[in-house]
Formats: structure tokens, sequence, C-alpha cells
């Protein structure tokens, strides 16, 4: 039996919904009988005592307590046989159990090649836990001589030598079953004579496979010219290999490296558009135009606001008070802002910002910027002035041609200080 959709469940894991469902299984089975239960992960093993009805109906009560929770089942009816993980087990003719080696249908043959650069310990010990895994699992030695010699044609395919083959397989089969079955016990904690040293290196087949006995030689002439060392290393050092890197490494990252930004023209001109201060304003802070365009010296303006809509438009390259060339600009008095001006000018940004000031400061009510200012009660004080957009245009005819556009783009007659396109 086996879960299914547990993961809707979010922080819930199958481990835990396994062990819950335990439980339930011993409080249902009081219509059919339960003897055996056993859990790796989500996989579940019972003996279940009773018919195939039975059996169908204990499934389905156990899939009722909760939607997001299913369990299937996976049983050969026929043959009276179940798989569970890497073994077959079935039911003879006498009523005992029988288990046997299950490998999937669609099993690819990948086992470790030996022309890798691996230790040749572990190709070797690769056929001997393999063939014992076949002694411990298969119960009769009929499937169990069957079974080493699949495994054999698979270490054949994978170019393992007859003599390595060999011998892993006798060595296995000297191992009685029983002796096979039992838990290996780890005994942790306990001295067995002393701390044992070990040389991590990665393997190298050129000269990894002599590193034992280099080590062995040199420690036994330390020990020789100095007892002492002896008694701090009881033990002579052994060599632990770990596996170098191969081209897979060298191609395929396991971590990939930072995104990187592309420059191209058009992405560092993006980086430099905005409006900044002059050298005399950024310095000593005398330029009174840069004052009037930003707050402060290091402040870089990427973005203008159209108050009326709130539309923000963004600023069309790189300017200050001092650039040459035509530009188009937006003013508005700090105390009314949601009436913008829009104005083009073809000379230098603080030239233009000069004759804005001397209207407002001497009142000509024939410009629209002054008039303005009269209405709300501002003063030159409360002016803000911030070039948006640098035309590569000294013609003055194609520069009113694009004050004209914007001012009708943005509706700035209607909503803004403009009277009449330019």
């Amino acid at each position: 039996m086996g879960l299914r959709n547990w993961a809707n469940r979010g922080r819930v894991s199958s481990t835990v919904v396994a062990h819950w469902m335990k439980g339930l299984a011993w409080k249902i089975g009081d219509r059919a009988e339960v003897d055996f239960w056993k859990r790796f992960r989500d996989d579940c093993l019972g003996l279940f005592r009773g018919t195939k009805e039975e059996f169908l109906d204990f499934v389905a009560t156990m899939n009722a307590v909760d939607k997001a929770i299913q369990f299937t089942s996976e049983i050969n009816w026929d043959e009276n046989k179940v798989v569970f993980l890497d073994m077959t087990i079935t039911i003879d003719e006498e009523g005992f159990l029988e288990t046997d080696l299950y490998t999937k249908p669609n099993a690819k043959n990948s086992l470790l090649l030996p022309s890798s650069a691996h230790n040749p310990s572990v190709t070797r010990s690769t056929v001997y836990s393999l063939a014992l895994r076949i002694n411990r699992i298969c119960s009769k030695k009929e499937t169990a001589e069957k079974r080493y010699e699949e495994l054999a044609i698979r270490l054949r395919e994978r170019e393992y030598s007859e003599s390595v083959i060999t011998a892993g397989i006798s060595r296995a089969k000297a191992v009685p079953r029983e002796e096979a079955l039992k838990k290996v016990e780890k005994e942790n904690g306990k001295d067995t004579g002393g701390r044992q040293h070990r040389l991590v290196t990665e393997y190298d087949r050129r000269c990894s496979p002599a590193l034992g006995s280099i080590l062995e030689d040199n420690y036994n002439q330390m020990v020789a010219m100095d007892q002492r060392m002896g008694k701090i290393f009881p033990k002579p050092p052994r060599p632990a290999f770990k596996r170098g890197k191969n081209i897979k490494d060298l191609l395929c990252k396991a971590k990939l490296p930072p995104i990187r930004k592309v420059h191209t023209r058009s992405s560092s001109q993006r980086a430099r558009n905005g409006v900044t201060r002059c050298n005399k304003g950024l310095d000593r802070n005398t330029c009174m135009c840069c004052s009037v365009i930003t707050s402060r010296p290091d402040e870089v303006i990427r973005t203008v606001t159209l108050f009326s809509t709130g539309q923000e438009i963004a600023i069309e390259g790189n300017i200050n008070c001092k650039t040459r060339g035509g530009f188009l600009y937006l003013l508005w008095s700090s105390k009314a802002p949601m009436k913008q001006y829009l104005g083009s000018c073809i000379r230098e940004p603080r030239d233009r910002l000069g004759e804005h000031r001397r209207d407002i400061g001497n009142k000509k009510m024939d410009k629209a910027v002054a008039k303005h200012f009269h209405e709300t009660g501002s003063t030159v004080a409360d002016l803000v002035y911030v070039p948006f957009k640098k035309i590569k245009c000294n013609d003055k005819f194609m520069l009113k041609h694009f004050e004209n556009k914007a001012i009708n783009q943005y509706n700035m007659i209607e909503a803004g200080i403009n009277r009449i396109l330019a």
C-alpha cells in the first residue's frame, strides 16, 4: 500500500501521515485481522487476514477519513503476489511466504564502470554488495542462482572482469543467509585502540593506490625514531579518497553565476539619463539655476511627474544647466503644483530659467508663467524648473514642432499653464 496526494496537505509529511494511518489500520481491523504492519517512508506493508472484498472495504474505509490523503494498493490477485520496494513477496501453495528480488522492467544498467576515476576497491565491493543483496532477499536457492547469473550478465555489460565477478559472487554465497539477514549494529563511541587519522584527498589512479603503503612506511619510521609518537598516534594514518572533478562538473556548475548586466550602447545611455547639477552648483553650491532644478547637490532626477494626471515622464538625456542644444522643460509653482508649464529652448537651460525669473519678478502679466505666479501668490522662491527631454537639433522650427507635440500629448492648454501652441 502506498500514499497518494499526501503533498496536498502542505507541511504534513508522508512519514507522519503513514504513521498516523498505521494506528488507524489497527482500529479499523475489527472486521478483519491486521497481523503485521511495517512502513518505509510512504510505502506500507502489512499482513491482512480476510477476503479480497474485505480488504477493498478496509482500504475504502481508510481513504474516507481525508480526501486529500488516499491509499493505493498494488496486489496481483491472480498470482497472489505483491511488490514492496525491491522485493517481490508471494504465498506458495503450502501457505509459506517466498521472497524474490524485484527489478523494474524499464530499469537501465547504470552500474559504476571500472574505468571510472574510482578506487578499484569500490568496484570490487560493488560486486560483493549486489551479490549479498541477492543472498539476503531471495528465499530459495534456485531463485538466488538465477539472480546471480543475471547480475553477472549486467556486470559484463559494464566491462567488469571475470575474476572480479567470480570473486565477489563467491564471497557473497559463502555468507549464510541467516547471517546476511541480521541487522548490522555499528559500535559508536567505543575505544578500539585510539583515534584513526585519515588523509582526505582526491583519487588519482596514477599515485593513489600506493598512498596507503607510503603513509604506513613513513608512520613506522616516525615511531621508530621517536617512541612518543606511537603513544600520540597509536594507529597509522589511512587515506580517504574523494571523487575529483569530472567533465560534467567542469561544464555544468551546481551553483549558477549571478546574472550580469549586458552593457550595450542603449543601456549605457539609459544609465546616464537624468538631470544633475553642473560643476559650479555641485562643488560650491553657488549656481542659481542648479538650486532650482535639484534640492541637493547629489540628487539625480530620473523622472518628472505631471500632477494633473499623475503620469511620470522619464528624463531623456544627460542634462544640467549648461547643456547645449534644444530641450523641453516643465515649470510650476510649489504652491500650486497642479498646473504646470511646458516649454522649449534652443539655448542653455540656465538662460531660459533666468528669463522666467525676471518675468515673475517684474510681474509681466502678458506672460503666462508670470500671470499664474501672480494669481497664486507665488514668488521666485517657489519656482520649480525641470528639463526633461534633450533634443539634438539646432533648428528652432523643429524644436517648436516637438514642443507642440508634447503640449497636445499632455493636454497642457486645458490642464496646464500654456495658453496657446508654440
